[in-house]
């Protein structure tokens, strides 16, 4: 007993005399790039330095630049352009969101040749512009297995952070200022957007998939079938973000999305939008309207947004504008 005392009495002892000998060490870190997955986003032809100052590019996929004929019956893909691209970005320690498209205002329509001169395809003109032609069977096979080649090769690729798809302009799901719609000519039918959205969504496992804010837009209506879909799991985009003259009519869009709860499962991104005084003073202290972007960005929940001008202007603060870019 005296000898199991004596042992505990000599530990005792240890731990106090090596106690007294810690002392408290400041810890020192610093915070050397943005965090991956989030922030400011710019195109991936308008890449600067420190690349540490953001973490996300962007970039748009012409659908005729990537399937480029049919054989026997199989579609063709050159992915020369894309991959090329995307090793680009991933060399700057960044990774990429695209968005391949069909219609670009002020552009022929990026529908393949070949699908463009099988008989019976006859894209809308409009004042002169090419609208797409949704009753061709072939057209909608195109859509349905080109995402299925892009969750085969792109679901869990490090490289790709997210995909923005849809149709219309931009596949911002609308074709405002063009032809009146037409439902399963100029735009696709409820019945396909239903088939497609529901295919997509199941097929991208790990990739976000994303969808415009006006895929919920009630009074034009270019998703007929938006209840059907409003709860499968993608994230949204709003490519007029911080602009206070849009922002009830995108609210209303957000709130049919169920965005203030949608961001806890799926990310949310955006476009500062093309107004000059939006554009001009996005980043100044107090935003350009009252708020400043981090609280606009906060009350959104937003994930990421596209600011690719925002190297051109100057904020009224004390940090350069890259620096800037880096802090909000």
């Amino acid at each position: 007993m005296r000898f199991f005392l004596l042992a505990v009495g000599l530990l005792a002892g240890f731990f106090i005399v090596h106690g007294q000998n810690y002392v408290n060490v400041p810890l020192k870190s610093n915070i050397t790039q943005v965090n991956p997955m989030l922030g400011l986003v710019f195109w991936d032809d308008n890449y600067f330095t420190p690349y540490t100052a953001y973490s996300l590019e962007y970039l748009y996929l012409p659908v005729n630049n990537l399937v480029i004929g049919r054989i026997n019956g199989t579609l063709q893909y050159n992915w020369t352009y894309l991959e090329n691209r995307l090793n680009n970005i991933a060399n700057r320690g960044h990774q990429a969101i695209f968005r391949p498209y069909y219609e670009y205002p002020g552009d022929p329509t990026a529908v393949p040749a070949f699908l463009k001169n099988i008989s019976g395809y006859k894209g809308q003109v409009y004042s002169g512009e090419e609208f797409m032609d949704w009753r061709s069977a072939d057209l909608r096979i195109l859509h349905l297995d080109m995402h299925t080649q892009f969750a085969l090769r792109y679901d869990s690729d490090p490289r790709v952070f997210c995909v923005q798809t849809g149709f219309g302009f931009w596949s911002e799901y609308h074709i405002s200022g063009g032809p009146n719609l037409q439902l399963g000519y100029n735009f696709p039918s409820g019945e396909f957007q239903l088939e497609a959205i529901t295919l997509i969504t199941s097929l991208f496992k790990n990739t976000p998939v994303l969808y415009s804010i006006d895929i919920a837009d009630i009074y034009d209506n270019w998703c007929p079938v938006f209840q059907n879909i409003s709860n499968l799991p993608f994230g949204s985009f709003d490519d007029s973000s911080f602009a206070n003259d849009t922002q009830d009519w995108n609210d209303g869009n957000k709130q049919r999305l169920g965005w203030w709860t949608r961001y806890q499962n799926q990310p949310l991104g955006g476009e500062i939008a093309y107004e000059d005084n939006v554009q001009q003073h996005a980043l100044d202290m107090n935003g350009p309207e009252g708020v400043p972007l981090p609280t606009y960005v906060a009350n959104y929940h937003y994930t990421f947004l596209i600011a690719n001008d925002q190297t051109t202007y100057q904020y009224n603060g004390p940090l350069t504008q890259v620096q800037r870019i880096q802090q909000v």
